[in-house]
């Protein structure tokens, strides 16, 4: 049963969070105390950061999407922005998920706590198993109806049992894409933004959409090209990946879910495809990511950060910057060589 108290979502996040904050600063004295110790700095001024460190790191000092509104290279201008009242909030807490396999219940989540918020990329992380993709579907109401459900959900600080009610604002990413063959990329998309966008918008503001998406994922020369199958030659399996994230776009959820958009994908590609998410961001919608082991590159570029363990439970949460010195606080300090993404997932998979 979902707890029916928006309360205890808020109480939950703002136990969560300072506890994190106060382990976090509880042991950032020392760790920079050891670290000045060890380079022979005075202990009254901060050592600078060492060779591969990334404790200061921010998601948006260093992010390159974080731009103005006439970059038009990495922007959706056709698309008009969220007013405040259409903006959603998601929180969840003690989050709990038990399906029936082979006979048996199997306990997918156990305790993840977290939240997605309007305007910022959230990408979910972990293990294989870690139960990242079922928490996805669960937040999009797209789970298994037959599965048991427990914990607390919020849209807006206001208690839900699921967010069923809101998939006419939703928008989600499979893993495997689900287009017609047969049509090109410009067709596609066209057949989206007509069946999705209100019915009041004209053919002209489509078509603009349809432009930008195709900008934004730089996939403008494939307009016209056909996707194709196994027997028909058509696209890539990458430019297929970006059609599949494009689809959703089109849409203009206020709520984008995205299940491993970059999987496959090399790094400049990768890029395009964050970029095409922060964008949708920047216009007031909700996004979260499901990644598996995203390269630094990608990973900083993330607004937060949810860390699952195997088991579905909640291990991080907040800022991509900040997590090698929580990690580090518990003994877990990145080892110089390693890259920190890299370096949790095999602490999270102990």
């Amino acid at each position: 049963m979902l707890y029916h108290s928006s309360r205890l979502v808020r109480a939950e996040l703002r136990r969560f969070r300072e506890r994190q904050r106060e382990t976090l600063e509880a042991g950032l004295d020392a760790i920079l105390d050891r670290r000045a110790a060890a380079r022979g700095s005075s202990l009254l001024g901060e050592a600078p950061p060492a060779a591969g460190d990334d404790d200061d790191r921010s998601s948006t000092s260093t992010n390159p999407f974080v731009v103005d509104d006439d970059d038009r290279a990495r922007d959706l201008p056709s698309l008009p922005r969220k007013a405040e009242a259409e903006r959603i909030d998601v929180g969840f807490a003690d989050l709990g998920l038990e399906v029936r396999a082979e006979g048996r219940r199997l306990r997918v989540l156990d305790g993840a706590t977290g939240d997605a918020r309007s305007g910022r990329v959230l990408a979910v992380m972990g293990p294989s198993g870690a139960g990242k993709t079922s928490l996805l579907c669960v937040l999009a109401g797209r789970g298994d109806v037959r599965a048991s459900v427990s914990g607390a959900l919020s849209v807006n600080g206001e208690t839900t049992p699921s967010l069923r009610g809101l998939r006419s604002v939703i928008g989600f990413v499979p893993q495997e894409d689900t287009m017609c063959t047969e049509l090109t990329v410009n067709e596609i998309l066209l057949f989206s933004a007509a069946t999705r966008l209100p019915r009041a918008s004209s053919s002209a503001f489509r078509r603009a959409v349809v432009r930008d998406v195709l900008r934004v994922l730089r996939i403008e020369r494939l307009r016209h090209a056909v996707v194709g199958d196994a027997v028909r030659r058509g696209i890539s399996g990458g430019q297929r990946k970006r059609v599949n994230v494009g689809i959703e776009l089109v849409a203009d959820p206020t709520l984008l879910f995205a299940d491993e958009p970059t999987s496959g994908l090399d790094s400049a590609t990768s890029l395009d495809v964050v970029g095409a998410l922060h964008a949708m961001a920047r216009r007031g919608s909700t996004v979260a990511v499901v990644l598996h082991q995203p390269s630094m590159q990608i990973y900083t570029l993330f607004d937060d950060v949810l860390l699952l363990a195997p088991g579905g439970r909640t291990a991080y949460l907040g800022a991509p910057g900040a997590a090698s010195a929580w990690f580090e606080n518990l003994g877990f300090g990145v080892p110089p060589d390693w890259s920190p993404p890299d370096f949790f997932m095999q602490i999270l998979a102990l």
